[in-house]
């Protein structure tokens, strides 16, 4: 069973599958705020939440829920017979990371009005896959400030998002682990006063991939099959160096995935130059 699997082919939102909860999340522009879609309920804070409609379609909610402002339009709900509490006639429904990139607020404010169906998750693994603001020394005019004024706030929000979670996980409000991207397995280092375990990352990338990875494009054009591979291998070892540190009885004792834990120099520089093309390749040029 994958989730993958059942997501593709549910025709609509009742099939998916009891044994796990898939909640899709948009953001209502009429709110601002997050609107959800479960097997099991629909809605959000500021409409409530209500048994999910049964004809309510997979494609719709996979729709909203990926909905990027600018490349697509929002993806339209009528809310007639819905149930919900004061909804307006119809819902305009994009990106569920207008509002939360990380979809982070769900497991944070459990108290503050779930619905009855929802289901507590015992373990939090989040996984922050955004690149870096990275410095820009140049001027800016009126057009690229916008843009960049634009990144700025969204780094921000999900960098406040971040602190909140990692505070939880401290306090030992939620158990969980924060992977991100741009973070060196190798240079890892527990919080408080426990010590490095020295080969927890001996089958990890080289210093150097995790900017790399973070870099590549995000503008909708398919990943090449390398390209792929590597960003899977750099979440594998990531998240075993957590593991191991943070929750060493849920760690492997030995990872078997070790395709690239002993790349030479040459190698390792020929990879490099690959994503930094990576970086630059968009849909417009293949």
């Amino acid at each position: 069973m994958t989730m993958t699997k059942h997501l593709l082919n549910a025709q609509r939102v009742a099939d998916l599958p009891d044994a796990l909860q898939v909640i899709l999340t948009s953001t209502d522009l009429s709110s601002g705020r997050a609107f959800r879609v479960s097997q099991d309920f629909v809605g959000g804070w500021e409409f409530g939440y209500t048994d999910a409609p049964p004809t309510l379609s997979m494609s719709l909610a996979l729709a909203a829920s990926t909905a990027v402002p600018f490349l697509f339009p929002p993806v339209h709900l009528r809310t007639a017979g819905l149930g919900l509490k004061d909804p307006p006639p119809e819902l305009s429904l994009v990106d569920g990371g207008v509002y939360d990139n990380l979809g982070l607020e769900w497991f944070q404010g459990w108290n503050a009005g779930r619905p009855p169906s929802a289901r507590p998750c015992d373990f939090v693994l989040a996984v922050d896959a955004s690149g870096p603001l990275r410095m820009e020394p140049r001027h800016f005019g009126w057009a690229r400030s916008l843009r960049r004024s634009q990144s700025a706030q969204y780094v921000q929000t999900r960098a406040s998002r971040v602190r909140w979670f990692v505070d939880q996980l401290l306090a030992g409000q939620l158990d969980g682990l924060l992977v991100q991207i741009d973070k060196e397995p190798s240079r890892f280092r527990p919080p408080g006063s426990a010590s490095a375990i020295a080969d927890a990352a001996d089958g990890a990338l080289p210093v150097g991939f995790a900017d790399a990875l973070a870099d590549l494009r995000t503008d909708l054009d398919r990943f090449l099959p390398e390209e792929a591979e590597l960003l899977m291998y750099h979440g594998y070892w990531s998240a075993h160096v957590r593991l191991r540190h943070l929750r060493p009885s849920l760690a492997v004792a030995a990872p078997r995935w070790r395709a690239y834990a002993d790349l030479s120099a040459e190698q390792a520089h020929r990879l490099l130059m690959e994503l930094a093309d990576g970086k630059r390749r968009s849909a417009r040029r293949r």
